[in-house]
């Protein structure tokens, strides 16, 4: 005798209000629900956030420390972690510091009543990305690692000239009303003004100004005990 099987009843149609009524209970609502509060969670309290090329983050932050997105109208809070990108513009206030680590060993620090503006970051047909900061009044130091890799080749805008690091660089930048002070301790840094675009290689130990006339003056020694406070000051 054969064997009757158990035949199963034809799938039932749902109608599109009925899948979407189901739909309402299922698992993956929840978990795309989750996914949209926690995206919209950041665009509230992040609205500054800008998508374009990260070329670093932020290491540590102390006291009154701002940023400017790209497109952004109002300027935020920073935090340890948040990532740079061009266009970013950054302040600081009486009490603040910053610490920005960028892509391919390049750390910048800036001190209080310091500002700085991420103008461009282009990649270079060597892999490198180029990246251009315009200061503006306040304390700099820039150490750039002496690694031979692709990654960040700082070229900075100060009021009356151009700096340029070298790998194994670390040098200072000081910014006034009335002049631009540049002093190398360690490694070369190339400095170039704006009105005779004559280009000097700062040596270890050397410093040079560009006054508001926009002419470079002849570089100098630095004093061994100025040199001390300004390494202790990297340090802080």
């Amino acid at each position: 005798m054969a064997e009757i099987g158990l035949r199963q009843p034809p799938a039932k149609r749902l109608s599109r209000d009925e899948r979407d009524r189901g739909f309402e209970s299922h698992p993956l609502r929840d978990f795309w629900m989750k996914k949209y509060i926690i995206i919209f969670l950041i665009s509230a309290f992040l609205p500054d956030i800008s998508f374009s090329e990260i070329i670093g983050h932020f290491g540590r932050v102390e006291g009154d420390a701002k940023i400017k997105r790209k497109g952004a109208t109002e300027l935020g809070k920073i935090f340890e972690g948040f990532t740079i990108g061009e266009g970013d513009w950054i302040v600081t206030g009486n009490d603040g510091k910053v610490e920005m680590i960028f892509n391919g060993g390049y750390i910048l620090k800036m001190k209080e009543n310091s500002s700085i503006k991420i103008f461009h970051a282009v990649s270079t047909p060597k892999g490198d990305i180029l990246s251009r900061v315009i200061m503006g009044e306040g304390l700099f130091f820039v150490k750039i690692e002496p690694k031979r890799e692709t990654g960040i080749v700082p070229e900075i805008e100060i009021p009356h000239g151009l700096v340029f690091g070298k790998r194994g660089s670390l040098f200072i930048i000081k910014i006034s009303k009335d002049e631009s002070r540049i002093y190398s301790l360690e490694g070369k840094v190339v400095v170039k003004d704006k009105q005779e675009e004559v280009s000097v290689t700062l040596e270890k130990g050397y410093m040079t100004s560009i006054p508001g006339n926009g002419f470079q003056s002849t570089p100098r020694e630095i004093p061994p005990d100025e040199m001390e406070k300004l390494r202790e000051s990297f340090n802080e």
